[in-house]
């Protein structure tokens, strides 16, 4: 590590890794620490995480043992799987030797501002202040999402055991993301809605930069497999959902479209692409034979798929779909959509953050299950032309990442 001080350094701390980003978390982290080179800073990023958690790991990441999750889940009175990222925060303040090591970045980098993804860290940033360690340091607070609803919305979706113990939780979060951003110089909102509840919170110098893309390549060859892969499969149309494992996404597909598909036209298939694939496997677990081998009749789940394969399936997709009905912050999947100029159904919640893109040529919105499911089969049988107008296309422009993160440029030293 470079034991240089310098002014223009930012040391970036997270719960996951940003090598070869999968998920949307990821990806946004990847395009901020773009985004802050292209500034001429220089970034190391630290993620903190189980060996078993990610199989890619970066270089300066920090790796903890889940007995060490576990032990601050059983001190901290964390008794649900849902907020080991909660868990991870106290672990790295109670925990000697994680301490020591993500201390030891701080020392050595020696950067003019510390980033932190999402307020779960706020323990372990918490103790550092107490020690000295961000004395002449700016702290930036990178949200998300309001993690605090997000959270009472999972729970609550899973009848989370009772109200007491679920309250207690959401406003143990609250108070977390309170103190991260009344501790933050800067703090980075997603959504307007977002930006207006953290700075409810406390939060100050709040800076909106909504989640991009960057606009995709299309690989030829991956395009002509996958045509090859439909045209083998006899599917004729297709309709593409592509998520992470986050549970809201799964829960979101089931609020809109269920598990029985006996809807779907003739010829056409629901393409389920990301890491939602593995909720998927759990959700037929409990369930039938018949169930599930009806659904994989109407649905090809292709699990986590490299770019090159990703925007190959866009690329043919004759419909994108966004059933979100739960979650904070804005989705990346949104951007995703709209830039591939294809057929989009969302949900309303699902264009959070994208204000005036509903009326833009291909948008399409739906308010609940019976109608997101009678669109989605008319959208598939006449799958109309998207022709968009010369400020359609300006409106396209502003979902890139370059235009996204614009306000990036107003943190300083």
């Amino acid at each position: 590590m470079n034991s240089t001080s310098h002014t223009k350094k930012i040391l970036m701390f997270g719960t996951y890794p940003c090598v070869n980003p999968m998920h949307g978390g990821q990806k946004r982290v990847d395009a901020i620490m773009q985004k802050y080179r292209s500034l001429g800073y220089e970034v190391m990023y630290v993620g903190i995480y189980t060996n078993e958690a990610y199989s890619s790991k970066g270089a300066d990441d920090v790796i903890i043992q889940w007995g060490q999750v576990e032990k601050a889940m059983a001190a901290h009175e964390i008794f649900s799987d849902k907020l080991t990222d909660l868990a991870t925060g106290y672990a790295c303040a109670d925990e000697d030797d994680i301490y020591r090591r993500l201390v030891d970045k701080v020392k050595g980098f020696q950067p003019a501002i510390i980033e932190f993804e999402q307020p779960f860290l706020e323990p372990f940033l918490e103790k550092m202040i107490k020690d000295g360690y961000t004395k002449g340091k700016k702290i930036i607070h990178s949200s998300q999402n309001i993690e605090y609803e997000m959270k009472r919305e999972m729970m609550e979706k899973d009848n989370y055991p009772d109200k007491h113990g679920r309250d207690k939780y959401v406003e143990w979060i609250k108070d977390i993301e309170k103190a991260m951003s009344c501790n933050a110089h800067y703090t980075i909102a997603v959504t307007e809605h977002d930006a207006a509840i953290l700075k409810d919170l406390g939060a100050r110098n709040i800076l909106v930069a909504p989640n991009g893309i960057y606009r995709p390549t299309i690989n030829k060859k991956s395009v002509a497999e996958q045509k090859a892969f439909y045209k083998s499969r006899n599917i004729e149309k297709t309709a593409v959902f592509v998520a992470s494992g986050h549970p809201p996404n799964w829960q979101g597909f089931m609020d809109m479209i269920g598990d029985k598909m006996g809807f779907m036209p003739y010829g056409t298939k629901i393409i389920i692409a990301g890491g939602v694939s593995d909720i998927i496997d759990n959700h037929f677990k409990d369930r039938s034979f018949i169930d599930e081998l009806c659904f994989k009749r109407r649905t090809v789940v292709t699990g986590r798929v490299s770019e090159d394969e990703l925007n190959a399936i866009l690329e043919l997709a004759d419909l994108i779909i966004l059933p979100i009905t739960t979650g904070g912050g804005s989705n990346l999947k949104t951007a995703e959509a709209i830039v591939s100029q294809k057929n989009l159904l969302a949900t309303q919640i699902s264009l959070r953050g994208y204000d005036g893109y509903e009326t833009v040529s291909g948008v399409h919105l739906a308010k609940n299950a019976n109608e997101f499911r009678s669109k989605m089969v008319n959208l598939l049988k006449t799958t109309p032309a998207v022709k968009r107008t010369p400020r359609e296309e300006k409106l396209e422009e502003q979902v890139l990442w370059d235009s996204t993160l614009k306000l990036l440029e107003r943190i300083s030293v």
